[in-house]
């Protein structure tokens, strides 16, 4: 009875192969498989009857080998290998991760056992790109703050072939002068971000397949408080004692501001918006300062009125009592008013940045001069800094030594600055002779930074990288400067196009995140001090310099005889430096064995007629390794210390087994009037030598044996 094979390919769908057998007719059928990118595919392949298996088979891709096999010995082709999975005994595939570029027909040609029957059938697979997914949206800073961060949104998505687009609201966003799109328009970056910029972001991504939009991204920049505005009601010039008024403290601030009283300049631990009065006396007359505070921004901004109060009169004063008494009270509230804006502390501005290692100053003078910082306290959070009181100072532990104070003004310097010196900072300081009490606060922030270790070597036609590090590594630059030899400049970039000097259009390259300087085909005239000076968004300021040498690399040294014995060694290079050697060990002076100044030279004296007289055949056997060294051959002739009369000898055109020895061109010594024990076993050797001394016993070189 004839027995009939089948073979069955399937992939998502049934697909038949075709078969062929001694007694079958080969028919050929293609089917089409899909698969999205980088999901899985299998080819299920299944033999008809299930006692034959697919001894011998080869998958191929067009001209390409995916996978063959022979029995369970299994070989995959490298680009398929770890993703393509053969099952032997069927010819079943199965890739775990398919490509774009895996698209296309696919072959399968199988030998079965124990019948020997030869299978063969195709499959087509149709990879579609993968769908985008969903997109999310990360911000680089938290709580952005109006002024001083740099916000950047980064728009993640997975997919084929993605493409990006950002929308405030319902309009898109472009490029502007503050607003800065990435090429690829995965990232948004706003600089300098203010509170205009306040809005639901959102992402969209899409391919040929599919697109997608993310979630809204409320972007909410905090900021004020902006100056107060202080109100009093009911509003009178001049209040009488036993009046009730209510004052009202107002400040445009996001998160909303945090409020304290203070009435010439003591605290009333009062902190509303409001303050209400009732019953008011002559002892409550006198300045009403209502400071606001944000304490995301960290900032403070404060609003002053002076309320006046009269004793309350039994009877009715004349009206030039009360003409006379009004100007009094306002020449006197003018009179405070002066005061109050005379008697100021002028804080520093509200950030500082510095470096590690570095110095600042919180400057803090005061109007008008007259007054002094006669006691204060600066303080790091709860952290005492230090206390003075007139000229008596104490510095806590961690800050003794490194920094002061200026008694006279509380102006405070960091003569070195550590990274943890990072954070808030207040002062609270007692004018004289006035006595009126003055505060203020400021943040630092402190960065380091790190540049490639100097001096850094390069090779001519090479490129290097001036490497720049900076911590933290969200710090955005404003303004980045190398030069060379302090006077050339090699790249300028102030957060426009970046510029590069000349020489070095096309072969430089800026990052503008970290200030890092690549260059490309070095040459020699590139050698020098390159100084690098970053600037960042806050102001700060960090500079550094790298000594870049270029060397031209040395080339294969050449040595050199005359008839004097002299080994010259030649080589191109800058700063090239030499040594000698005899075999593994370094060749010093000695008393036959010079060595010039610069060790280029070395030369060995009374190395005449070596091969003839006994007393100085070691002569040879130091020269030897050089010549050896020199021509790429280690096999010289052993040398007796006796020797025979001059005799002719034949020209023999060989060489013994036991002195590989080479040329090229082929080259033949000829032995000339001389023979001494032991030479016989080198006849005709050839040697890669240019020349010999004559004395030595040879005639010279030959490109051939002479006739």
């Amino acid at each position: 009875m004839e027995m009939e094979v089948r073979v069955a390919v399937v992939l998502a769908a049934l697909s038949t192969f075709s078969y062929c057998s001694s007694a079958a007719k080969l028919i050929t059928s293609q089917s089409s498989v899909p698969a999205t990118e980088n999901g899985e595919a299998t080819f299920n392949v299944s033999i008809d009857p299930d006692n034959q298996t697919a001894f011998i088979g080869i998958w191929t891709f067009g001209s390409q080998t995916v996978v063959n096999w022979v029995g369970t010995t299994i070989i995959y082709r490298e680009y398929y290998g770890g993703r393509v999975l053969l099952t032997p005994a069927t010819g079943t595939l199965k890739f775990d991760k398919v490509f774009l570029n895996d698209s296309g027909e696919y072959t399968l040609v199988i030998t079965t056992a124990p019948s020997s029957f030869n299978l063969n059938g195709k499959v087509q697979l149709k990879v579609e790109p993968e769908s985008v997914s969903v997109p999310t949206i990360q911000s680089n800073v938290t709580n952005p703050v109006e002024f001083n961060d740099t916000v950047t949104l980064t728009c993640t998505a997975s997919g084929s072939d993605v493409s990006y687009r950002w929308f405030n609201g319902s309009s898109e966003v472009s490029d502007t002068q503050r607003i800065h799109l990435s090429a690829d328009n995965r990232t948004l970056t706003i600089s300098g971000v203010l509170r205009s910029d306040d809005g639901r972001f959102y992402c969209y991504v899409y391919n040929h397949v599919s697109n997608g939009t993310s979630k809204p991204f409320s972007l909410d920049v905090k900021y004020g408080p902006d100056l107060p505005i202080l109100s009093v009601s009911p509003f009178k010039p001049v209040y009488s004692a036993g009046s009730s008024l209510i004052l009202q403290c107002s400040a445009q601030s996001s998160p909303t501001a945090q409020y304290q009283w203070f009435l010439n300049g003591t605290s009333l631990n009062k902190r509303n918006q409001q303050l209400e009065i009732s019953n008011i006396q002559m002892d409550d007359a006198g300045n009403y300062t209502c400071w606001a505070f944000n304490k995301v921004t960290l900032r403070y901004a404060a609003a002053q009125k002076v309320i006046d109060v009269i004793a309350k009169r039994d009877r009715d004063l004349s009206a030039g009592a009360i003409a006379g008494i009004t100007i009094g009270v306002i020449l006197f509230v003018a009179i405070i008013i002066a005061l109050i804006v005379i008697f100021c502390l002028i804080s520093p501005q509200n950030v500082l940045n510095g470096i590690v290692g570095g110095e600042i100053t919180f400057n803090l003078p005061i109007d008008p001069v007259d007054q002094t910082a006669n006691s204060g306290t600066w303080e790091f959070g709860s952290t005492v800094v230090v206390i003075w009181t007139g000229s008596n100072m104490i510095y806590t532990k961690d800050y003794r030594g490194r920094v002061e104070v200026s008694p006279s003004t509380g102006t405070l310097k960091f003569n070195k600055l550590f990274a943890t010196d990072s954070g808030e900072y207040t002062v609270l300081i007692t004018t004289a002779p006035s006595m009126i009490d003055l505060n203020g606060r400021v943040e630092l922030k402190v960065y380091d930074y790190s540049i490639t270790p100097s001096p850094i070597f390069g090779q001519s036609s090479d490129n290097v990288t001036f490497d720049v590090s900076i911590k933290p590594t969200n710090m955005v630059l404003q303004a980045v400067t190398w030069t060379v030899n302090i006077t050339n400049n090699a790249v300028i970039w102030t957060g426009g196009a970046i510029s590069y000097g000349q020489g070095y259009e096309g072969r430089a390259h800026l990052n503008t995140m970290t200030g890092s300087l690549s260059l490309f085909r070095l040459t020699l005239s590139d050698s020098g001090q390159y100084n690098v000076t970053i600037i960042t968004t806050g102001g700060a300021s960090m500079t550094g310099n790298i000594t870049l040498k270029v060397l031209d690399p040395v080339a294969v040294p050449k040595i050199q005889f005359n008839d004097a014995v002299t080994l010259s060694c030649m080589a191109s290079g800058s700063d090239v430096s030499y040594q000698w050697f005899n075999g593994s060990s370094e060749v010093l002076d000695t008393e036959r064995i010079l060595l010039s100044v610069d060790r280029k030279t070395l030369m060995i004296s009374r190395v005449t007629l070596p091969f003839f007289h006994p007393t100085l055949v070691n002569d040879w056997r130091e020269a030897a390794p050089f010549i050896g060294t020199r021509m790429g051959s280690s096999c010289f002739p052993a040398i007796s210390r006796g020797h025979t009369p001059w005799a002719e000898v034949p020209l023999l055109h060989r060489k013994l087994s036991g002195c590989p020895l080479s040329s090229s061109p082929r080259h033949f010594l000829v032995w000339r009037k001389c023979r001494a024990p032991g030479m016989i076993r080198h006849w005709g050797a050839a040697w890669r030598w240019p020349r010999v001394p004559t004395g030595l016993g040879f005639q010279g070189l030959y490109p051939r044996p002479p006739v």
